[in-house]
Parts: C-alpha cells; sequence; structure tokens
C-alpha cells in the first residue's frame, strides 16, 4: 500500500520490470484519476499503460480524506476575537516592555520579552490553523468547481409567451 498527500493533482505511475535480465526496464506509465473519487471510497480497476504498444496495470486506490469537524459562524467569530485579544496583549506588553527599558529594570524587560515571545508563539499557531482552514476551503472551491464543469449540461427549459 502507498500512501501519498490528496493535494488534487493526478497520481502518475511510472511502472518498472525488476528481474535479473533487465534490471529497471520501463514497462510503461499510466496516470490515475483520483479527483472524482468519492471521500474514502475504493476504486478498483485496470488502467492501460501509456508509452507501450499494449499493457494494463491494476491499481485499487482508496481517497482517503480525513473528517474535518463542522465549523460554525461562532467558530470564526472566535477566531477574530482571538486574534483581536492578541493584539491587545502584544501592544499592552510593548507598552510595558518600553517602561521598563527606560527605567532600566532588567528583571521587567526580561520577563515582558518572554511574555511576547509566548504570545507571538500563540499568534503563530492560530496563523497556521488559518493557513491550513484557507487551503482547505480552496481545495474544495475548486473541487466543486471540477464537478460543475464535469457535469452534464443542463437543457434549458423554453416557455411559449402567449402574445
Amino acid at each position: 500500500m502507498l500512501e501519498f498527500p490528496d493535494d488534487g493533482s493526478p497520481l502518475e505511475l511510472h511502472v518498472k520490470d525488476h528481474n535479473a535480465l533487465l534490471p529497471g526496464s520501463s514497462i510503461g506509465d499510466c496516470v490515475v484519476e483520483y479527483q472524482r473519487l468519492p471521500p474514502n471510497q475504493t476504486s478498483d480497476k485496470w488502467i492501460p499503460l501509456q508509452g507501450v504498444k499494449r499493457g494494463e496495470i491494476h491499481v485499487r486506490v482508496t481517497r482517503r480524506v480525513p473528517e474535518q469537524p463542522k465549523r460554525t459562524s461562532s467558530d470564526s467569530e472566535g477566531y477574530l476575537s482571538n486574534s483581536h485579544k492578541l493584539t491587545g496583549q502584544l501592544k499592552q506588553m510593548m507598552s510595558k516592555l518600553r517602561s521598563s527599558v527606560e527605567g532600566g529594570n532588567l528583571d521587567t524587560v526580561s520577563l515582558a520579552l518572554s511574555e511576547m515571545e509566548s504570545v507571538a508563539e500563540t499568534q503563530e499557531e492560530y496563523m497556521v490553523q488559518l493557513e491550513t482552514e484557507q487551503m482547505l476551503l480552496l481545495n474544495k472551491i475548486k473541487e466543486l468547481g471540477e464537478e460543475i464543469l464535469n457535469a452534464p449540461p443542463v437543457l434549458e427549459r423554453r416557455s411559449s409567451a402567449a402574445i
């Protein structure tokens, strides 16, 4: 079993024959389309090899998609609230640091710097989480766009208007 990240790009397989006579000779290539495969479903199929006169490879692909907890609008509000709170804490600590430097109190300066580092780390964690969620949303938008493009055309209904 081979696992790889589901980044939406096609899976390219380069098939080689490993034997004593011709070690590592290429048998052919193929591209495995898994984008339309429903999440956590398995597809079992024979795919024709490219670059050779004839040949197929049997593949079994399961598109494993981890369950994402459902987000609510209150989650987004919580992120904004936490972001504003962190910004306020940083401003407060910078003010404390400035007054400690002006007063020449090195112990307070050291403490304020430690607090600022802690808040900066928390802020970085929020940024990573937001970037991950942004990537997931963009991938979902891309999937929906592909579904729309690949959907059969809808026949327009023409209504006859009485004149």
